[in-house]
């Protein structure tokens, strides 16, 4: 299983369900998992772990953006 997949389950468990319900009529649909589907066949553990990989993943991306931007304005060496 690829990484794309395992942060698509995860994000379908994290993000509240009205905007899969608007994602689902758009042009990039089949990019997203169908997370109607993956809420009823996961548990409550699951769920818990979908929430600590995706927040420490969107966490971690964040603080390495601002920290190549600082680098890049010199603000840091």
């Amino acid at each position: 299983m690829s990484g794309w997949r395992i942060f698509n389950v995860a994000y379908a468990l994290v993000v509240p369900m009205a905007f899969f319900r608007i994602a689902e009529n758009g042009p990039l649909a089949g990019l997203h998992a169908d997370a109607r589907a993956v809420r009823r066949h996961t548990g409550r553990f699951d769920y818990v772990l979908a929430h600590l990989f995706f927040w420490t993943f969107m966490t971690l991306a964040l603080l390495l953006g601002v920290t190549t931007l600082l680098n890049r304005l010199g603000v840091i060496d």
